[in-house]
């Protein structure tokens, strides 16, 4: 349900969600990075609350 509502946020503002696997996806990293390398993953709560906030929220909070 949650993963529901930031999927409509996101694409509200003109965003979109891809699959990191599907071919042709662009995943944009910090220079000097490879895209293999782990990336940061975010508690879905996180990102739910930092929008419905307007602000980012403490990421040890999650």
């Amino acid at each position: 349900r949650a993963c529901t509502l930031i999927i409509k946020l996101f694409k509200a503002f003109g965003g979109k969600l891809s699959d990191p696997d599907a071919p042709q996806t662009l995943i944009f990293a910090h220079p000097g990075n490879l895209s293999e390398q782990s990336c940061d993953i975010y508690d879905i709560e996180y990102l739910r609350n930092s929008i419905a906030t307007h602000r980012l929220q403490n990421l040890e909070d999650y």
